[in-house]
Formats: structure tokens, C-alpha cells, sequence
């Protein structure tokens, strides 16, 4: 609000695409790292943003890298954003600072490579920096991240596109979405189906699918609505078109003085979407969780100084909002009310029937809790009983006023 002079009402409307990002909801219900390291982020961010006004330079800089710090201690990418610091910093030509924050970042890799307890849960991935030689693979993994962040701000997207293209003549908006589609039909064909990455959306496991929120959390294949046929692939077509333009977009900020001025936050969220998501090409596996912390970047990325949002832009937002809204809260009770089921019933047969809560399989946190013994009673599943081998099994039905998935 401060920095971008965007007013309060619009920089209200324009959050809730983070509030009620799929992604985002399950990960406040699943207790993972990403939102404490989101949070450090901001505050980081906040503080780059008023060193970049040039008011207290000095406390400013000294606050951002505290909660840089505090960031780094709640995920090791933390990192990403100290180096991000310095590229912003030669860009705005504050080379002195640039040389201090060059001293605190490599202080950072000193600890975080010498220091840092290594313990065998520390650290979520290795890196396989081979991946760096095959440009199919790069290019496949940066156009999946793309597609996530256009299809979930998907609206504000639009908004700046759509804007971008009136700014120029009918010639230039023409051969610029002909373009577009042209990198959409080649990546089509292009695209690396990169092992745990699907050839459509959601190309990402783990977090959120089809089936619900984290449905490997329990055994069996979950049903699916019967409309996702119809929602998913016209998202689908529509992150990546966007997405593209949106690409378009920016390099057109970059290439003129003008229009990076009227973007206060690209010298920071570019760097960091960029260095971000190469170390997700170099790391072993990618689950789409590790995304929560790209969305807000990529909103602050392209969005301009004084957006002052239209009668139909605040409404195609608000209506993207209700529709991801009832989204996510039908997978979060879908999630809640399936696991709490879970729990309730195999607690009452363990405490009925006399059974070890160790011979009963239910979700992954309770394996967790109890683990498995050798003589497995009791399987929760949503696969057919009759075709388990375990002695008793207990067949989870979804109740339909819970499945109103799109």
C-alpha cells in the first residue's frame, strides 16, 4: 500500500488471491515451514522496499537482513532472498551496501554449509546441479512454475496484460498474443513430462490434485468430480496464454527507464522469482508446496504503482476470489472432516474391540504416531474391501455434500 500507492481497498481485493490460493490454505492446515518463511519474507521484503525509497537506509538495511536471517532459520531459502538483496542493490546503484550485503550472504553460506546442524530431516532436498545442462528440463520446469502462478492470479494477470496490450497499437497486441500462442502450441509439444512432473494440470504432486488436498494421505484411489473435465483444462489454457503474456510484459518494464520506475518492487521480486526457481531445477524433487512463497512475489512483480483498479477488474477479481474461495474450503472440509472421521473411528474400534493401534493403517500421521506392526487388522481405504488382503478393512465413502468440488 505504502510503496506501490495502490489504495487500501484495492490492495484488499488484491491479497485475497493470496488468502485463498489452494496451496496456501492447505499449508496453514498441514503446519508446513512455508508459511513461517513466507512470513519472515514479507517482512524482509517490506524493509528492502523502504531502503529502496531511500528514507533510513541504514535501519531499513539493518532490519531487512534481521528477518532475512529469521527467514533463513525457518527455511534454508532464505538464502535466495540474500542474494536477491544484492542484485537489487546494484541495481539501484547502492554499491557500498551491495559490498556488505555480498559480506552477510557469503556469512550465511559459511554457516549454513559449516555450522548448521545436519541432521537427517534438515534439509528437504539436495541439489543435482547436472540439471543445469539440459535446457528442456529447465525450460519445462520454469514454464510449470509459470503456469501455477498465472492460473492461481490468474485475474491480476489479465488485469496487467490486458492493459499492456491497449497501451500500444492494435498491430503490436495483435502480433504480441500471436506470439503468445505460438510459445503455448511449442511448449505443447516441447514440454519434458519430468518423472513426479504430470503432462497436465495439476502438474505437481503432494499438496493439491484433483482428488482433494494431500490425498495420498490416505490409502487407496480417491474419487474425483465428475466437472473436472471442464474446469481444469480451460484453466489450464488460460494460465499458460496469460502466463505468457504476463513474461511479455515484464521484459517490456525491463527494456524502458519509465515503466521500471512504475514498478517499485521489480529490482527485488524478480530476483528472487528468478533465483527461486533455478534452485527448484537443481533440486531433487519439487512438490508444489514449495511454491507458497512465489505467489506473492510474482502479485508484487508485475503488479504497477497506482493499478487503481476498474469497475470490471475489481469484479473479475472478486468473482475469481468466490469461485477459488469455495475451492479451497470444499477441499478443507473435504480434508478436515475425512481426517477427523479417520481418527474418531479408529480410536472407537481400538478402544471396542480391544485392537493395537498399531495394527490399524489410517493416515500418514497417525502411521507416524503409531507405527505398523507386522499384523495389520484394520486398513482404511478408499479402494474396494473386498479386494484388500488385510483381514478387516474399512472402506471410506465421500459424503456428497462434502465432494462439491469443481
Amino acid at each position: 500500500i505504502k510503496y506501490y500507492k495502490t489504495r487500501f481497498s484495492d490492495s484488499v481485493i488484491i491479497s485475497f488471491l493470496v488468502l485463498v490460493n489452494p496451496i496456501f490454505v492447505y499449508s496453514v492446515w498441514g503446519f508446513m515451514t512455508e508459511n513461517y518463511f513466507l512470513f519472515f519474507c514479507l517482512l524482509a521484503l517490506y524493509f528492502v522496499f523502504g531502503f529502496n525509497s531511500g528514507v533510513n537506509e541504514k535501519a531499513n538495511f539493518i532490519f531487512c537482513n534481521l528477518f532475512i536471517v529469521t527467514a533463513y532459520l525457518a527455511r534454508q531459502l532464505g538464502l535466495v532472498i540474500s542474494l536477491a538483496f544484492i542484485f537489487n542493490l546494484i541495481w539501484t546503484r547502492k554499491y557500498k551496501y551491495a559490498f556488505f550485503q555480498s559480506l552477510i550472504f557469503m556469512a550465511l553460506l559459511y554457516y549454513h554449509f559449516f555450522i548448521f546442524p545436519k541432521g537427517s530431516e534438515a534439509f528437504e532436498n539436495k541439489f543435482v546441479f547436472s540439471n543445469l545442462l539440459y535446457i528442456r528440463y529447465i525450460s519445462s520446469m520454469f514454464y510449470v512454475i509459470l503456469i501455477y502462478l498465472s492460473a492461481l492470479l490468474l485475474p491480476l494477470f489479465s488485469i496487467v496484460v490486458v492493459r499492456f496490450l491497449r497501451s500500444g497499437t492494435r498491430r503490436r497486441g495483435i502480433s504480441v498474443s500471436i506470439l503468445a500462442l505460438s510459445v503455448v502450441v511449442f511448449m505443447t509439444f516441447y514440454f519434458k513430462n519430468i518423472g513426479w512432473i504430470g503432462e497436465r494440470l495439476y502438474y505437481l504432486n503432494y499438496t493439491v490434485n484433483v482428488n482433494g488436498f494431500f490425498p495420498e494421505n490416505l490409502h487407496g484411489l480417491k474419487p474425483i468430480a465428475e466437472s473436472v473435465g471442464v474446469f481444469y483444462p480451460i484453466l489450464d489454457k488460460l494460465s499458460k496464454f496469460f502466463g505468457v503474456l504476463a513474461v511479455v510484459y515484464i521484459f517490456n518494464i525491463l527494456r524502458r527507464k519509465d515503466k521500471r520506475e512504475n514498478n517499485p518492487g521489480l529490482s527485488i521480486s524478480l530476483p528472487i522469482l528468478l533465483i527461486y526457481s533455478l534452485m527448484l531445477v537443481i533440486s531433487v524433487r519439487v512438490y508444489d508446496r514449495y511454491l507458497v512463497p512465489l505467489f506473492p512475489i510474482a502479485l508484487l512483480t508485475v503488479l504497477p504503482r497506482n493499478i487503481n483498479l476498474k469497475g470490471w477488474e475489481r469484479s473479475l477479481i472478486l468473482v475469481f476470489t468466490l469461485i477459488i474461495g469455495f475451492y479451497s474450503y470444499n477441499y478443507s472440509a473435504d480434508y478436515i472432516i475425512t481426517n477427523n472421521h479417520v481418527w474418531t473411528k479408529a480410536n472407537e474400534i481400538s478402544k471396542t474391540e480391544g485392537v493395537s493401534k498399531n495394527d490399524i493403517v489410517t493416515t500418514v500421521a497417525w502411521d507416524y504416531v503409531y507405527p505398523q506392526s507386522k499384523n495389520i487388522i484394520y486398513k482404511f481405504t478408499y479402494d474396494d474391501p473386498s479386494k484388500q488382503t488385510y483381514s478387516k478393512n474399512y472402506q471410506l465413502r465421500i459424503a456428497e455434500p462434502y465432494r462439491l468440488i469443481l
